[in-house]
């Protein structure tokens, strides 16, 4: 290899899934034609398939099945060129799925997957994807890892690339060995009660098969590494082990800037590699481009939060010959991200505010992957457009990062996991602050029902009673002339309807700071304007120990990211400035985000510019969007400046003596400035 996964910035990833029907796979190929459209991108390493979602190999092996109208080897043909030019190789991997051609060949039917009907699983989008193979079959380490290793001694690689992993979660296999060997039984239905359990030891091997092979490809080379699609990322929230040596993640290709920005808030201050997979694809299954502003808009946001820059796009299967008009296309994006990213990085993230996002909330879909995200989400961008920095915290990280935090949010949590529970306490007991949205959580062990989640501690921690949900569509929160006004910054005081379950408290030790109020009666086409007033708490306060919590009865997260109310934004931005001084803060603008990342010598303050959603799904597509102006934000530091470099437009940065305020010049994608301390 050139150089190690770690230390390449562009990277470029060709999607080659091809089913068997398909012939003359690799017949046109033209090594020369290829490797001058690498170069035209200006990319650093290629993620080359060496198996797809079909369950075919793109090398001669006997260890896999290779595709069986292919022409020639592709991969090693390929993967010689570009180590020839310099160009780094990363080896792909589709895995979980056999082909039908392997299974009959090797009599491998005991290796897969069947529902409670003895059936195979299939692909919801292809039926030709099918054979998903049994988490307690032989098939990862004799077959899989056995690959991967061939691989990495037969081919100059750097890295391996795991994909489809996941559909090991999505149902549960029902035979016999799994029965006996999960010792539990299985789970038949969303809801069932064994089925977080059932996760949970799924997953557990699915970790250990990806440390195991991580532990293979360092016996070949130390600078070997392994990563896997979505693994630690927000739809499946548990970190990677110590040998898988790289996050990755690829987000829905409608618009990435959410999914993207979100991902990177769970893993830039881990310390790890991560990339985000932008795609140059319109949608994963077409061609087409998407705008130009946005993929640099895409890679500004990664590059400032450490990421590295890998560009997405699909290869017809006859001649595997990357869009030379794309790879220009790309180009652009790569040059405009690079710049960004040796400027900023190797400096450590940094965020005020701790968001947790429990992976124990996967109950609510029935223990199956994928993590719904919507309160996420919601909490994220309103956390964002209120101008404050936050990082995104898995259960296994409150113990040890917690402290580091000024503020611990939770969005709209069902269940946390036990051990968290108790770390939040000790937070809250030792001065910190809490902010609860929407439910009562309820602390449960990783193997324990759903049922035997207890509320008890969150109780105590906010101060209430929990009295059960309201079955209404929408209720509201009316701030004039409460304690709760304290919250709201505008002229006018409006009431605020929530659409979503909420929950009924009654106060035990907590302060309330203003009542729930139910919807009148049906009106005008469906309308359900304010009612009464409940019994209930909508918002109180609460001293436990030496911090203090505040308790929010709406599920404001999830029907933020679904009707953009920027009422329920302005009163957790209240809410939040209550409670926090930041050491950052954005002002001026609620279309950009803040990115900092510092530490005894420098500060890297950077905003990346968004547009707001059009269709609730996502942010808008930008494409030769307009300039934004009047972006401030305010630094809490006494450190003395010793030199002001801007990374892209000069920034006017002015020094008082406990804190800094940086003006941006009108920018309509990114800017930053980086400040060297004495």
């Amino acid at each position: 290899m050139n150089k190690s996964y770690q230390e390449i910035v562009k990277k470029l990833h060709f999607d080659l899934h091809t089913p068997s029907s398909i012939n003359n796979v690799g017949q046109d190929l033209n090594v020369d034609h290829y490797i001058e459209a690498i170069k035209t991108s200006g990319a650093e390493s290629v993620t080359l398939f060496a198996r797809c979602a079909y369950g075919f190999a793109y090398t001669k092996t006997d260890a896999a099945c290779p595709h069986p109208n292919m022409q020639e080897d592709i991969f090693r043909k390929i993967c010689s060129a570009l180590r020839k030019n310099n160009i780094d190789v990363t080896a792909y991997i589709a895995a979980c799925v056999l082909s039908d051609e392997e299974v009959e060949k090797k009599g491998l039917k005991n290796w897969l997957a069947y529902n409670s009907q003895g059936e195979l699983y299939s692909h919801g989008k292809d039926k030709a994807i099918r054979n998903y193979v049994c988490p307690t079959s032989n098939y990862y380490y004799k077959s899989l890892l056995p690959y991967i290793v061939e691989l990495a001694k037969n081919n100059d690689i750097n890295a391996v690339w795991i994909d489809g992993l996941y559909h090991g979660l999505n149902e549960p296999c029902h035979c016999q060995r799994c029965k006996e060997k999960f010792m539990k039984d299985v789970p038949q239905a969303n809801g069932d009660m064994t089925s977080m359990a059932r996760f949970r030891w799924t997953s557990d091997m699915i970790y250990k098969f990806l440390d195991d092979v991580g532990k293979a490809l360092k016996e070949i080379n130390p600078k070997l590494s392994v990563g896997a699609d979505v693994l630690g990322c927000i739809k499946w929230p548990i970190p990677i082990t110590e040998n898988n040596g790289f996050y990755t993640y690829d987000p829905q290709p409608s618009n990435l800037i959410v999914n993207a920005a979100m991902n990177l808030a769970a893993t830039d201050w881990r310390g790890k590699t991560i990339d985000m997979n932008i795609q140059r694809m319109r949608s994963w299954q077409d061609f087409n481009c998407r705008a130009p502003q946005t993929l640099k808009a895409e890679a500004a946001l990664c590059a400032s939060m450490n990421s590295m820059l890998i560009a997405g796009d699909i290869v017809k299967p006859t001649d595997v010959q990357p869009d030379m008009e794309s790879m220009k296309h790309i180009r652009a994006m790569f040059d405009y991200g690079e710049t960004i990213y040796n400027k900023v990085k190797n400096v450590p993230s940094y965020a005020d505010i701790a968001i947790l996002l429990s992976v124990e909330q996967m109950r609510l879909n029935g223990g199956k992957w994928n993590l719904q995200t919507k309160f996420i989400e919601g909490a994220y961008q309103i956390v964002t457009e209120n101008g404050y920095t936050s990082h995104i915290l898995y259960d296994e990280d409150l113990k040890n990062n917690l402290a580091k935090y000024k503020i611990l949010l939770i969005p709209e949590h069902f269940y946390i996991e036990k051990e968290a529970v108790l770390e939040i306490e000790k937070f809250v007991s030792a001065g910190g602050k809490l902010i609860v949205v929407g439910c009562i959580p309820g602390a449960v062990g990783k193997f324990e029902r759903d049922d035997q989640a207890n509320t008890n501690i969150f109780e105590k921690l906010c101060g209430v009673k929990l009295q059960g949900q309201l079955n209404e569509p929408i209720s509201y929160i009316k701030i004039k002339d409460t304690i709760a006004q304290k919250y709201w910054n505008l002229d006018f005081i409006p009431e605020i309807g929530v659409f979503g379950q909420a929950t009924l408290v009654s106060t035990t030790s907590a302060s309330k700071q203003t009542g729930l109020y139910f919807p009148a009666p049906v009106y005008q086409i469906g309308a359900r304007p304010i009612g009464e007033l409940s019994e209930y708490s909508a918002i109180t306060e609460n001293k436990y120990g030496n911090g203090s919590v505040t308790y929010i009865a709406l599920p404001l997260f999830t029907d933020y990211i679904k009707s953009n109310n920027f009422m329920e934004k302005r009163l957790i931005g209240g809410v939040l400035s209550q409670n926090i001084t930041p050491y950052a803060k954005l002002t001026g603008c609620s279309n950009s985000q803040l990115i900092v990342s510092k530490n005894d010598k420098t500060l890297n303050v950077s905003v990346v510019v968004i547009q707001n959603n059009l269709n609730n799904e996502g942010l808008r597509v930008q494409d030769e969007t307009g300039k934004i102006a009047g972006i401030k934000v305010l630094i809490k530091e006494s450190r003395k400046i010793n030199s002001v470099e801007s990374v892209l437009d000069k920034v006017n940065v002015i020094q008082h003596e406990n804190e800094i305020l940086i003006e941006f010049p009108p920018t309509d994608i990114y800017n930053g400035v980086i400040l060297n301390f004495k």
